[in-house]
């Protein structure tokens, strides 16, 4: 999860600056980690309790993170249809274009929990 942090949210890439600039822009980008792993937690849990579909961490990341401003707009403008509809749009595309791509010959990490709760 931190090499999606790290590569997703430039962690990496921090230039001279002052304190307060630093910490401002440090508290943002935690601040966007949490949301977009949150969201990405409950994306994953759901395409997998409904389609029994995975996803892609980094790609859902990167396409959770590209719509926090919409995100942020809409809860601050308190547009609860509109924010429903994006949450919905944001499911069909996790699904149809952030698949987990399986390797030959090996399971994924969701199959192999799924057979230890089956067992």
């Amino acid at each position: 999860m931190f090499k999606t942090w790290k590569s997703t949210f430039n962690l990496d890439k921090i230039h001279s600056m002052k304190l307060q600039r630093f910490e401002c822009l440090n508290y943002g980008t935690l601040l966007q980690i949490i949301l977009c792993t949150k969201l990405f937690d409950y994306y994953r849990t759901r395409l997998w309790n409904t389609l029994k579909l995975e996803i892609n961490e980094l790609k859902s990341i990167k396409y959770i993170l590209s719509i926090t401003d919409q995100i942020r707009i809409n809860i601050k403008s308190r547009a609860i249809k509109k924010m429903n509809q994006l949450l919905t749009d944001t499911f069909e595309v996790l699904a149809s274009k952030c698949k987990k791509e399986r390797k030959k010959g090996r399971q994924t990490p969701m199959m192999i929990m799924n057979q230890l709760t089956l067992a």
